[in-house]
């Protein structure tokens, strides 16, 4: 993944004469197992010529997954959070006058946190059926820092010679220990809205 990136970045840079900034905000839907996150996503990049791109971009989705675990004696709740940047080439292929497909290969670099809340429960003297109240607490937290691939695919529509809009779709490979020992996730993936203009 880092030669597609390197490969990909060094190839635009040939074209730096007609290097075009831009600027984008939109939207980001991350989802990891069974839970989602809506994000705001931020980006700014360069286009050189009609096939290449390299932009920079926020990776916000905060608090990715949350688990929980009840018993009689305790009460648990475990959160995996993910903050970073992302470093992206695109290779675009117009598809017609106004409409440009493209594949992005990305770089995350994100600081991962897995952070875990126990409340050991009482039975209060007398309730039936039982009432359980807490009675003391404990947490933990485990954090590190990653760089991990993305690889996605995407269609892009020109409104106006400034103004675009972007629809992404994207797989993020995880590590193995990166939220801890048995506490992985398995692969992320991102489905994002954006309006890009161009300077």
């Amino acid at each position: 993944m880092k030669r597609i990136l390197v490969a990909v970045f060094f190839s635009a840079l040939a074209g730096t004469a007609q290097a075009q900034p831009y600027l984008g905000v939109g939207a980001s839907h991350v989802k990891a197992d069974n839970e989602g996150q809506l994000t705001l996503a931020l980006s700014s990049g360069y286009r050189f010529g009609k096939h290449f791109a390299v932009e920079i971009g926020t990776f916000q989705p905060d608090r990715i997954s949350t688990t929980y675990s009840v018993t009689t004696q305790e009460f648990s709740k475990q959160d995996r959070r993910l903050n970073g940047a992302r470093l992206s080439a695109l290779l675009n292929v117009p598809v017609g006058d106004k409409t440009t497909a493209f594949i992005m290969a990305s770089a995350y670099r994100v600081k991962a946190k897995f952070s875990t809340l126990t409340n050991q429960l009482e039975a209060v003297p007398g309730t039936v059926p039982p009432v359980y109240v807490p009675v003391s607490s404990t947490s933990s937290e485990v954090t590190s820092t990653e760089t991990l691939p993305g690889l996605g695919i995407g269609i892009e529509y020109v409104f106006s010679k400034s103004v675009f809009a972007r629809a992404t779709f994207e797989n993020i490979n995880t590590k193995a220990g990166m939220f801890g020992a048995g506490n992985d996730l398995e692969k992320l993936r991102t489905a994002s809205f954006n309006v890009l203009y161009q300077f």
